[in-house]
């Protein structure tokens, strides 16, 4: 299928600069100035991107030209977001499920996010470095209500990771 350009809401730049860190501080409120308004919050990712067949968004580029490719499970969850070309910092090399929950992310950094869930629904996620989140899922996403995360990174990377997988699990 011929891939359709598309002009990414701020919530979409947002998730594909996962690897930035990079934030927006609001949606573009008109379509004359969202191209400078997502300019100005993130410009290290570019506006291309392609979808499969199903509307799923298959393909996008940063601004430096590195393209990466979106792969789904068979239930239609996010597995993976790599470079085709080489291993990338950027990358999300694999996404784990069990149950339709998230069980674990692998990072181009190495680093691997796990997952785990009490029976009152309470969330746990752990990095390798030790860092701990728990939180319960809410209207508006998730609620944290414990942190033990000193260096905030664990916060950053699971706040872009779930930016990401609710853009890419979004139907078009």
């Amino acid at each position: 299928m011929k891939s359709k350009p598309h002009r990414p809401t701020c919530a979409l730049v947002l998730a594909m600069a996962f690897a930035t860190g990079a934030t927006c501080a609001q949606e573009p409120t008109t379509s004359g100035s969202a191209a400078a308004a997502v300019a100005q919050a993130v410009t290290s990712v570019a506006v291309t991107v392609s979808r499969d067949a199903g509307g799923r968004i298959e393909r996008f580029a940063d601004v430096g030209g590195r393209e990466f490719i979106v792969t789904y499970d068979e239930s239609g969850h996010v597995s993976g977001i790599n470079s085709p070309v080489r291993r990338n910092r950027a990358d999300v090399r694999h996404i784990d499920y069990a149950d339709g929950k998230l069980v674990s992310a692998s990072l181009g950094d190495d680093n691997v996010l796990l997952f785990s869930y009490d029976r009152d629904g309470v969330e746990y996620v752990r990095d390798r470095y030790g860092a701990l989140i728990r939180r319960v899922p809410s209207a508006k996403g998730y609620v944290i209500i414990s942190d033990e995360d000193p260096s905030n990174s664990l916060r950053g990377m699971l706040d872009r990771l779930d930016a990401l997988l609710k853009v890419l699990s979004a139907p078009k």
